[in-house]
């Protein structure tokens, strides 16, 4: 499947090309352009891994705003935590995310395999409640671009613990994806990526985006 060329060296594009190699399979490829804005959408299937969507998110307007996102939902364990990242510049900032979020509040996974990380340093969120879908363990940094080195770190240490996790788990004890809908909802209702899809592509596509592709089933 034909992937933009423009997503080159994309650190989630040669990462989830690793999960490629152990038998994911890319699914969806799509973009959509309106320039200077450009949002290319992509989705796996990785059941062998230990998960049954992972959707990958680039959204570029240039010199003025980049966001990359990942979601990987699990097919194995018992209420294993749903993988999240990313990674949002402007011209003179950036931030950068990356967690396992919770389901079902189940914390106990989260606890062992994030064990060695450090606690999440905010506590509050100008769009979410913490305490639902984030989890203790949460790593997030603010800053200037230089953000991205320390993002592509973290998110590389987190995504290899996250498929140990996931290889570790190989049998299946909770109903998936219905016990993901209560976090896609959420996230969905939400997201502030609403407002910036909604400038570059309009208020139904922004919402459409939202719920059928980022906290959705599009593509799967």
């Amino acid at each position: 499947m034909k992937i933009d060329p423009d997503l080159g060296g994309s650190l989630l594009e040669s990462s989830l090309y690793s999960l490629e190699n152990m038998g994911a399979e890319l699914i969806y490829s799509d973009c959509v352009k309106n320039p200077p804005a450009k949002l290319n959408s992509l989705v796996w299937r990785g059941e062998s891994v230990g998960f049954y969507r992972a959707r990958l998110c680039i959204f570029e307007a240039e010199g003025r705003f980049r966001a990359e996102t990942l979601v990987i939902y699990p097919s194995v364990g018992h209420f294993l935590p749903i993988f999240g990242s990313e990674y949002i510049e402007l011209p003179t900032k950036s931030l950068a995310v990356i967690d396992f979020h919770p389901v079902n509040r189940n914390l106990d996974p989260i606890n062992r395999y994030l064990a060695s990380e450090p606690p999440r340093t905010v506590e509050k969120s100008p769009h979410y409640d913490l305490d639902g879908f984030f989890s203790p363990k949460m790593w997030q940094k603010r800053g200037g671009k230089g953000v991205y080195g320390e993002y592509r770190e973290a998110f590389e240490r987190y995504v290899k613990t996250y498929l140990s996790m996931l290889s570790s788990n190989t049998s299946q004890s909770v109903d998936y994806p219905s016990s993901h809908i209560p976090y896609n909802e959420y996230m969905a209702a939400h997201d502030p990526a609403r407002g910036i899809l909604k400038a570059y592509f309009g208020l139904e596509f922004a919402d459409d985006y939202i719920k059928q592709f980022l906290f959705g089933k599009k593509g799967s």
